[in-house]
């Protein structure tokens, strides 16, 4: 290649490769005199707009901002390598983070190239400490300033081993370096087909690299294409599977993005009519043609679906970046599908959706997930700060508080949406639960009218019928891990305190889940039960997790939001004014600059017989709070059973907590809560 002698040492001219400056420097006058690093932020679509911050070891910062095209330059002149760039910008609902490491500062008057991007991300998180904590670079300046610069040759090295197949495919050498190899995120260069076809996460089992193109069973594991690093230690990584599926199945959907933007350009009244419930595409919305004639989303249809979400869901102004495939799948007809992000922005913040695409008689469109259920699986990592009164006591003894880390599956089905209201039970199989599975029911607590609620997690099976709402059960969730946070905790053995008794009525795995048995993209098999056919399933479906769940005891690590002082007297009983009957509150909290924005934030009160929730999302991505009101609840059978009023607490009675939800880029919910239940 023309460029290689460039890439391989990691320059460019200015303005004929590094396509100029997005901010913080990098013309030719002020090249001659200083230091200068250019490069790409992009993660297949270009960074756009995205807060570039440089740092090293001593402390020495500076800041740019990268361009439409994810471009930017910055002067590091007088820095000491290695160099730290962090690139951060908002995308849909969450926040993308990405860090790159440069491990030498160009000579004066000279450029370097130094992209961020997924891949250098990987990087980073493999010469970390323990190969799984990118972030410990920035908590800790020693870290970078120490670091063996080796050891980055040593992580680039593996990528490439584990690389390969995808290297050849796209079109780029073995020596190819994502730090130092130039490119445009143009949706064309061999460097962006390389970001669009390899799927990138980090978490406490390592690095995983997922070849996007090598299509998944339709049951299948989720891990057949995929392999996971941990460190730059041990053996050589089994390289990624050769793709089989030709780029273009990746661009796809990009004419079907082109038209979703001619019709989010309309206001939203412009865009979808709603007549007494049947909604109506117009204009040019109605034009979009990348649909399939059969879509069908939870048992709703393409109207149905979309129809709420043009008119009430997507704000006006917004613009839908392009789909992204998260990974491809053959389903059981042999048919190539794909799990695939649909993300916007808009003046009021963003969003983004999951879709299921088909390709159908040799064209892609959006065939939604086809399941005749509203239903799903959510990933989640909470935090639980107890601020009790009196401490938390197991068979009578004190152990203090039961502020912990926990990690959770929530499975949801409703049983008021489509075809759903037949049904008594579900039950759910896959990794990380039990052989026997776990069961939901109707519940008749106040809250859960619209799913159903943990029964057991034995597999067994309630009495056949709508009228029993055999659990009262306000939860949905499994828990698969628990580790303390603080120093309150007195007690010999938190998880197994925290848990409770073992019995088919907990929702705690009865010893902490393997996390590496959980892939990504796990299936869960679902079975679900109706009145009419009694214990014999009326039909299966399988669902898949968009991310993996990562172990409670890397809680500590994540960018929690944080409650205002204000705010916590909610949950505290000695501030008479909010510890009593409320029918509406106001809660805000703060956020570092590279967090994910909240999302909804809500309240919840219990006094030993009525219960109230007051929930709400944010009018606009990045507000810091939010005003819920009560509103009346009901139960599975639609009864209602609450009294429009946030129940009253004190140090002894009841019980009263505070979240907030954020989500991650790859959709793993963060939930945070400060609880305080009455204990004598």
């Amino acid at each position: 290649m023309k460029r290689a002698p460039l890439e391989w040492l990691g320059l460019c001219v200015v303005l004929a490769s590094c396509g100029g400056g997005g901010g913080g420097g990098g013309n030719s006058s002020s090249t001659v005199n200083n230091s200068t690093i250019s490069g790409v932020a992009a993660y297949g679509a270009p960074l756009a707009d995205a807060t570039i911050v440089v740092s090293d070891g001593n402390g020495r910062t500076t800041t740019a901002t990268a361009d439409a095209n994810g471009v930017y330059s910055a002067t590091v002149t007088g820095f000491t390598a290695p160099l730290l760039i962090v690139a951060s910008a908002n995308s849909g609902e969450s926040t993308r983070r990405y860090l790159s490491i440069l491990d030498s500062v160009p000579a004066v008057g000279t450029t370097a190239t130094a992209n961020v991007t997924p891949l250098t991300l990987a990087v980073v998180a493999m010469a970390s400490t323990n190969g799984t904590d990118p972030e410990e670079f920035v908590r800790d300046a020693s870290k970078l300033k120490n670091l063996n610069t080796a050891d980055i040759a040593t992580a680039v090295t593996k990528l490439q081993g584990a690389l390969g197949p995808v290297l050849t495919d796209v079109g780029l050498s073995n020596s190819f370096n994502p730090m130092r190899t130039v490119f445009a995120a143009d949706r064309n260069s061999a460097g962006d087909k390389l970001l669009d076809t390899i799927k990138v996460s980090v978490s406490d089992q390592g690095v995983n690299l997922l070849n996007a193109r090598a299509p998944i069973a339709n049951n299948g594991a989720g891990d057949s294409n995929s392999v996971t690093i941990k460190g730059i230690s041990g053996a050589a990584p089994s390289p990624l599977p050769t793709p089989t599926l030709p780029y273009a199945d990746l661009v796809g959907l990009d004419a079907w993005r082109n038209q979703a933007n001619s019709c989010l350009a309309l206001p939203p009244a412009q865009r979808v009519s709603n007549s007494g419930g049947t909604y109506t595409f117009l204009s040019s919305c109605a034009a979009v043609t990348g649909f399939s004639f059969g879509y069908k989303y939870n048992g709703y249809t393409l109207a149905q679906t979309w129809g709420p979400r043009l008119l009430n869901g997507i704000p006006a102004g917004a613009v839908m970046a392009y789909p992204e495939i998260l990974t491809f799948i053959k389903n059981a007809a042999g048919d190539d599908t794909a799990l695939v992000r649909l993300s916007y922005s808009s003046p009021v913040g963003g969003g983004s959706y999951i879709e299921t695409a088909r390709k159908i008689s040799g064209q892609w469109a959006i065939d939604g997930n086809q399941r005749n259920y509203d239903a799903g699986v959510t990933v989640a990592l909470q935090r639980q700060e107890d601020v009790s009164t009196n401490p938390w006591k197991v068979g009578g003894v004190s152990v203090g508080k039961a502020s912990a880390y926990y990690s959770r599956i929530y499975f949801r089905f409703n049983q008021t949406g489509p075809n759903g209201s037949d049904v008594y039970a579900v039950r759910v199989k896959g990794p990380g639960l039990p052989a026997a599975g776990l069961v939901f029911a109707r519940s008749s607590a106040c809250g859960p009218s619209d799913f159903l609620a943990f029964y057991s997690n034995d597999g067994g099976l309630p009495p056949a019928t709508l009228a029993s709402q055999p659990t009262s059960s306000t939860g949905n969730g499994w828990n698969l891990d628990a580790v303390p946070w603080g120093s309150n905790y007195t007690g010999s053995n938190f998880y197994s305190d925290w848990r409770g008794t073992y019995d088919r009525f907990s929702s705690s795995a009865q010893t902490p889940v393997v996390f590496s048995t959980i892939p990504e993209f796990a299936s869960y098999a679902w079975e679900v039960f109706t009145t009419a056919n009694g214990a014999a399933p009326s039909a299966t479906f399988n669902t898949r997790i968009a991310t993996r769940p990562v172990a409670a005891s890397e809680g500590s690590k994540m960018p929690w939001a944080s409650f205002s002082a204000a705010a916590r007297e909610y949950v505290n009983p000695s501030v008479s004014a909010k510890a009593g009957e409320l029918t509406s509150v106001n809660l805000d909290w703060t956020v570092t600059t590279s967090a994910p924005r909240v999302r909804s934030a809500y309240i919840v009160g219990f006094d030993g017989t009525n219960r109230m929730t007051l929930d709400s999302n944010v009018a606009k991505l990045g507000d810091t709070s939010v005003s819920p009101v009560a509103v009346e609840e009901r139960n599975a059978n639609n009864g209602v059973c609450s009294y429009n009023k946030l129940p009253a607490f004190s140090a002894t009675t009841g019980s009263r907590f505070i979240s907030t939800r954020q989500s991650t880029e790859r959709g793993l919910q963060l939930q945070q809560s400060l609880s305080h239940s009455g204990r004598s």
